[in-house]
């Protein structure tokens, strides 16, 4: 099976947004309402791509010798970050009613989804990018589990909130 590109990756996920994007249309009256939703996940995703492209910098620790490479932490991929966006996201959806804040932290969960469905064939990869302090290393079988209930939680959280 052929591997697909970064710009055939980053298509697939803008489009997958686009698509959560448009299903809000239907369903909101107000087009302002839309368009803060609009904004809010494109803040959510801003908000992850500054985090890896340039914001690890300010918080990453120097190795003591310059010869030796550590892999890159980012705070939004930590596992603590992803314990925490669940019950944040609930408080959010249904207590806010901001459809800023809503797009914010529904973007930043398909985006995180999106990436954990990019990487769930190579254990190590995924690992290493989500779990990085965690000892050991996950099984293909615990990440379809993590897999299986991101999106449950995604899908459950929007049917809670449209109801």
């Amino acid at each position: 099976m052929r591997q697909a590109s970064f710009w055939q990756r980053l298509g697939l996920k803008i489009f997958v947004l686009l698509s959560y994007v448009s299903l809000f249309f239907f369903l909101m009256p107000l087009s302002w309402q839309l368009f803060w939703l609009v904004v809010g996940v494109v803040c959510g995703v801003v908000f992850l791509l500054v985090d890896e492209l340039v914001g690890f910098r300010w918080y990453q620790e120097k190795p003591a010798d310059s010869t030796l490479t550590k892999p890159r932490f980012l705070v939004s991929r930590s596992p603590l970050f992803l314990i925490s966006l669940p019950p944040i996201a609930l408080m959010v959806f249904t207590s806010f009613g901001s459809f800023w804040a809503t797009g914010v932290l529904g973007g930043m969960m398909l985006w995180l989804l999106l990436e954990m469905v990019e990487l769930r064939r190579d254990s190590v990869a995924f690992d290493r990018r989500f779990l990085p302090t965690i000892k050991g290393q996950v099984s293909p079988q615990h990440i379809q589990m993590i897999l299986l209930s991101g999106w449950a939680f995604f899908v459950l959280l929007h049917l809670l909130v449209m109801i």
